[in-house]
């Protein structure tokens, strides 16, 4: 279970959970649809927790720490792809 409320906050926790099976949780939660482009980067686990009401921004954000994604925005779909450097 990703999402739970925890004395009125979202709480939202990741733990070796895949970025495809995260950007699916995010989608539902922020009604946003999220593509990744690369199928590689799509396969790559994370480890997080979050407990702030936290923005889909602030989230990717958290999850880019390194610096492996490039994240944009186009129309209503968030993109993620492998960055280039």
């Amino acid at each position: 279970e990703y999402l739970k409320k925890i004395s009125g906050q979202d709480v939202f926790k990741i733990f070796n959970e895949s970025l495809d099976d995260i950007a699916s949780v995010l989608e539902r939660t922020f009604d946003k649809k999220i593509v990744i482009a690369d199928k590689e980067l799509a396969k790559t686990p994370y480890l997080a927790f979050f407990l702030n009401n936290e923005s889909l921004d602030d989230i990717l954000s958290a999850l880019n720490t390194f610096g492996k994604m490039t994240i944009f925005e186009r129309g209503d779909i968030v993109i993620i792809d492998k960055s280039q450097h």
